[in-house]
């Protein structure tokens, strides 16, 4: 539009637009410094997205219920919080790390540096948005970080780098000789990986969701009993012979920082593949009241590490906020429609734990 007027004014011969295109061709240079910007602009070197590894930023509508559950706390590993101000003191401390890294190891410094800049297209090609240049900063750290604290914030989904690099810097990666069929994208994704089946062993995803209409502790007085699975999340939930088994559960502050974020990769990287997810859509659909936080906390599925059961209920409540469902495992509906059968065969099972139940309270 600014290119089209601009040849207007110049070609026009009506003496009243004659005036302004006999000024000093601000027009043109206008235009010049535009074309000169485009052409600057596709000399750059393209960024092309990464097949090997796709880091993201948490979306919006699931960092809205807790921001700090995604930003890091104490250090950042990837590009997109390391400007962060409080997190700068820590830079010191990645120097010592980084040293400690190099003499163990015994790599030449020359080697991890051809390395790193060999790939550096490839690393940029990994995040979901453009990054600039690395920067260090000399600022003392005050205090030694507790060691924990530096683990969970290494998990976040914001915090992390490719690791390819790592497999190719050094890293005994032992879990990936074994299963060489997974892809480890970064420490989130591990992390992800060890709590989800196998990919041999993953149940089929349809698009029937789960059916579940009534509570743990509504199953529980239909005569539903429930246990808890000594595995971990790839385990499945199962209901026979009137038992649903359901993999344990920790709930800590720390823990909810870590499900969080795997849910959010879920949400962005494996939107078709919400294994990790599904579970926490089940639990919500069980967990309504207090009544049924603490059956399940009795029952050893959920470790409360919380305040109350009435924390509980709120944190499995707001797991779930924002999440956006496209698929389900089929064999979590087949076990909602068993309960939900088993249920409504046993009307008269409910009124006998009713009746027992205004007698005690």
């Amino acid at each position: 539009m600014e290119i089209q007027l601009a040849t207007a004014s110049i070609n026009n011969v009506d003496q009243n637009t004659q005036k302004e295109a006999d000024i000093p061709g601000e027009n043109e240079n206008k235009n010049d410094e535009l074309v000169i910007d485009i052409r600057e602009m596709f000399k750059r070197p393209k960024i092309r997205s990464s097949t090997q590894c796709h880091i993201y930023k948490v979306l919006h509508y699931l960092r809205k219920w807790n921001e700090e559950a995604y930003t890091p706390q104490v250090i950042s590993i990837g590009p997109f919080h390391h400007k962060n101000e409080r997190l700068k003191a820590m830079e010191e401390h990645k120097e010592i790390y980084f040293r400690n890294f190099v003499e163990r190891s015994e790599i030449k410094l020359e080697y991890l540096v051809d390395t790193i800049r060999e790939m550096e297209k490839i690393i940029r090609g990994c995040y979901a948005e453009t990054i600039g240049g690395c920067l260090t900063s000399d600022d003392p750290m005050a205090g030694e970080p507790r060691a924990d604290a530096v683990m969970l914030y290494l998990l976040l989904l914001e915090n992390q780098f490719p690791f390819f690099v790592i497999e190719k810097l050094y890293f005994n990666m032992q879990f990936i000789e074994a299963s060489p069929n997974v892809k480890i994208e970064h420490f989130t994704d591990l992390l992800r990986t060890f709590q989800i089946p196998p990919p041999c062993k993953r149940p089929y995803r349809g698009y029937r969701m789960i059916d579940l209409l009534f509570t743990a502790t509504q199953h529980h007085d239909a005569g539903v009993k429930f246990e808890w699975c000594f595995e971990s999340f790839d385990s499945d939930i199962k209901f026979e012979k009137r038992v649903l088994k359901i993999p344990s559960l920790e709930l800590s502050d720390p823990m909810e920082v870590v499900y969080r974020n795997i849910i959010a990769l879920e949400q962005t990287r494996y939107i078709k593949e919400g294994y990790f997810t599904d579970y926490f859509i089940f639990m919500d659909l069980l967990i309504k009241t207090k009544k049924d936080a603490d059956l399940l906390c009795d029952k050893n599925i959920l470790f409360n590490c919380l305040d109350d059961s009435y924390a509980v209920e709120f944190m499995i409540k707001n797991l779930n906020k924002g999440i956006f469902l496209i698929n389900m495992r089929n064999d979590y509906v087949d076990v909602s429609k068993k309960l939900k059968s088993f249920y409504e065969q046993r009307p008269w099972q409910r009124r006998i734990y009713g009746t027992i139940k205004k007698r005690i309270f």
